[in-house]
Parts: C-alpha cells; sequence; structure tokens
C-alpha cells in the first residue's frame, strides 16, 4: 500500500524547518514498495531557482576616471561632462543591477569567441597568454608551445586580450584577438561577435558600432607605446561574426577549392581605419582629460576650470534622468 505525505511546506517556515519538512515529504515510510507522494512545486525544487538564486546580483560601475574605447560607441553616447562634475562633486555612478539572463548573454558571448579562438590555428595566435595551472604569464608572443612557468601543456593557457592605451588622453581598450594570417609577422586585430542565427543568416556587413570601435582600435594601436615595432597592424582590421546555432551558406569556400561543405558559422568584414569617423568620440576624452589634469593640479573644488560641454539638451531626456550629476550639469 502506498503511504501519501501530502502536508504541504509552510510559507513561513525557517530554512531549517523547510528543510525537514522536504526530507519529511521525500522520504519512503519504512516497508513501503514504491516512494511516497511527491511535492515537486516548490522552488528549491528547480535548478532554474539556483542558478538565478546565485547568479543575481549587481555590479560596481567603472571609475569614472577611466575611459574605455567601449564607452565612447556612438550608441552610448558618452558625455565628458559627467566624469568632470562626478570628480568635482566626490559623487560616484551608482551600482548597476545585471539580471540573470543578461549574464547568461554575455558568458555566451565569452565562451563562443574562446571557441573560434580556439579553431584558428596556433600558430598565427600573438598576444598575452595565462597558464591555468601556475599562473605564469607570457607576454606580447606567439602561442607557446608549453607554460615557461611549469612546462605544462599550451592546452593549459587562456589568452589575454592586449591592453590598449594613449598616453595623453588616456583612452584604454583591449582588441579580442591578434592574428598573423599571411604569416608574414604582421598581426592584424580580430574582434569576435557573436549572434543568433536569424541575424546571422541576414548579415551582409558589419554592425556599425562594431566598425567604428574597430577603427577606434586601430587608431589606439598605434598610440600605445609598448606595442611599437612589434608589427602589429594598425591600418586594417576584422570584425568576425560566429552564431550560436546553426550556419549559412558559404560558397566561398568552394571558390577557395576546399574539400568542406559550403557551408559556415562565422562571416567575417575587413575594417580599414578612418580616423575621421573617431576624432569627434577622441576630442571629447580629450576634453575632459584636459580639465582633469587642472582640476589635479590645484584647482580642486573649484570650476574656474570650465566644464567640457554637455551631450544632453535637457534635464528630461532618458540619459540626462539616468545621469547622477544630471542636477549639478544644469545648474551650472
Amino acid at each position: 500500500m502506498i503511504k501519501f505525505k501530502a502536508k504541504p511546506i509552510g510559507v513561513t517556515a525557517s530554512p531549517v524547518e523547510a528543510g525537514k519538512q522536504v526530507k519529511a515529504l521525500t522520504t519512503p515510510a519504512p516497508g513501503d514498495q514504491e516512494p511516497p507522494f511527491l511535492i515537486k512545486d516548490f522552488p528549491q525544487n528547480y535548478i532554474t531557482y539556483h542558478v538565478h538564486k546565485a547568479t543575481e546580483k549587481t555590479r560596481s560601475p567603472r571609475p569614472h576616471n577611466v575611459v574605455h574605447a567601449s564607452d565612447l560607441d556612438p550608441v552610448r553616447q558618452w558625455c565628458p561632462r559627467e566624469p568632470a562634475l562626478l570628480t568635482h562633486t566626490g559623487k560616484s555612478r551608482p551600482s548597476e543591477f545585471v539580471a540573470t539572463a543578461q549574464r547568461m548573454t554575455w558568458g555566451m558571448g565569452y565562451k563562443g569567441a574562446d571557441l573560434l579562438m580556439d579553431l584558428i590555428p596556433a600558430e598565427m595566435k600573438w598576444g598575452n597568454w595565462k597558464c591555468r595551472s601556475c599562473g605564469h604569464d607570457h607576454n606580447l608572443c606567439y602561442t607557446p608551445k608549453a607554460c615557461a612557468g611549469c612546462g605544462g601543456s599550451s592546452k593549459a593557457l587562456r589568452y589575454v586580450e592586449v591592453f590598449l592605451r594613449d598616453p595623453d588622453t588616456e583612452l584604454v581598450g583591449s582588441v579580442d584577438l591578434f592574428v598573423d594570417i599571411l604569416g608574414n609577422g604582421i598581426k592584424t586585430p580580430v574582434e569576435i561577435k557573436t549572434e543568433g542565427n536569424d541575424g546571422f543568416k541576414k548579415r551582409t556587413k558589419p554592425e556599425f558600432d562594431h566598425e567604428w570601435r574597430t577603427m577606434l582600435y586601430l587608431w589606439l594601436i598605434e598610440r600605445t607605446p609598448q606595442l611599437k615595432g612589434l608589427g602589429l597592424n594598425h591600418q586594417e582590421g576584422r570584425v568576425i561574426y560566429f552564431t550560436k546555432e546553426g550556419w549559412a551558406d558559404a560558397p566561398k569556400i568552394k571558390e577557395w577549392k576546399l574539400a568542406d561543405r559550403a557551408a559556415s558559422a562565422i562571416k567575417e568584414y575587413f575594417v580599414n581605419r578612418n580616423d575621421d569617423m573617431t576624432l569627434n568620440a577622441r576630442e571629447q576624452v580629450a576634453a575632459y582629460r584636459e580639465w582633469r589634469k587642472i582640476h589635479d593640479a590645484g584647482l580642486v573644488g573649484s570650476l574656474v576650470n570650465p566644464l567640457p560641454a554637455r551631450v544632453c539638451s535637457s534635464p528630461s531626456e532618458t540619459r540626462a534622468k539616468n545621469c547622477a550629476v544630471c542636477k549639478e550639469c544644469f545648474a551650472t
């Protein structure tokens, strides 16, 4: 005879008491030939619950003094006046809540980029590497055949993006990967983007923001002192899209006389440097940096030093409403 234990878990029970009740509900009675009736619909019985509980969190904002290339993406409308006023008032940007769904989307992008990097021949990849086993760093080099620290396999090495920095504006950034495509010592910067198959199949050109930021990276590569003389291509880059599902027709595979199927999960686009396209954003960063240098030189707490121009035309704009120094901006 099956004994049914159908007493529900009290919603006000403590975690310890709830655990005891769950155990009681799921433990067969002595002599039973079949498990007791099992109540399944409670939060702790869903993997989804534990994933979301463990990953829901806020993250600290980036320091406003450091301007990243990604901050300048045209869609973001970066404002040089905001970090200046944050410095002047002593305020900081608010923490940002990152939903689990967003975190998983970013994670899929990182994993997709890692997968594509693994498929590129090792002898073509150039950059920084860190050993997952002993932590040894290998800087500005082709893929090591083994870890110089512990002698472990190259499979234990993780690619680390090369840091870029303009000494004048202090604008910083990093490229996903450098690849010696032709084996001639010229390392070309590559940006890797992942997307769903519907968008991938329709794609005929790179997104404007991705193309624009690659142009900015090309400028930054030439401006970074420690990278001079290392054969880095600062005139042309690539943007590669990698679909997380499926593929699209790729007739060039047959044109290249490869034995593979004429379908691919990647689309590759050439990006030529155009400093005119990034000039306005770079001038905004320069305006902030000039303000900050004067401020740090002794005019702390003073607005004798004119603030950079504002981006918003009124405090009612969405961007202004989300700005931590909106009130101070339009009062100045």
